[in-house]
């Protein structure tokens, strides 16, 4: 199992928190992450809601694991940016970095980035691809989440 994977696979369970974007909304973010494929590989779950609302506004499906190479590779359907993969770039050991191309040609970048054991911070960039990144870009979103448990029904 790569290191990547494993740092996900320890990530495992209920993230919650605001993420901002580039356009100074604050959007509540619940983000499952969990194993899968007899655990070879992880899936991540997020939906961003309208906090005054609960309306959906962006959701997310991705489907982690490790290719040949042995770098994590991804399978992501967004209800902004449809479907596209996304590959692993090199990083620190407690974050988990993505780089890819989607299909109407928008350059994503993606970190999770482990602050402690119970907080990880998202970070997003999005730029027409075959464009650099400016220094003082500002992400697309961007936010810390915390870990939480589910809710379970309390014992009879």
């Amino acid at each position: 199992m790569s290191d990547a994977m494993k740092l996900l696979r320890r990530w495992s369970g209920l993230w919650v928190g605001e993420i901002e974007t580039d356009k100074g909304e604050v959007l509540k973010s619940r983000m499952t992450i969990a194993p899968t494929m007899e655990c070879r590989g992880s899936v991540v779950h997020a939906e961003l809601t309208d906090p005054a609302t609960g309306k959906l506004s962006r959701g997310l499906r991705m489907m982690f694991a490790v290719g040949p190479d042995q770098q994590m590779q991804t399978v992501t359907f967004s209800t902004q940016l449809g479907l596209f993969g996304l590959e692993q770039t090199p990083d620190d050991e407690d974050v988990i970095a993505l780089t890819g191309v989607t299909d109407n040609g928008v350059q994503l970048n993606v970190t999770y980035r482990e602050e402690d054991p119970d907080t990880m911070m998202l970070t997003v960039f999005w730029r027409p691809h075959g464009t650099s990144l400016p220094r003082d870009a500002t992400p697309g979103l961007s936010g810390r989440l915390y870990r939480r448990e589910p809710w379970r029904p309390e014992k009879p």
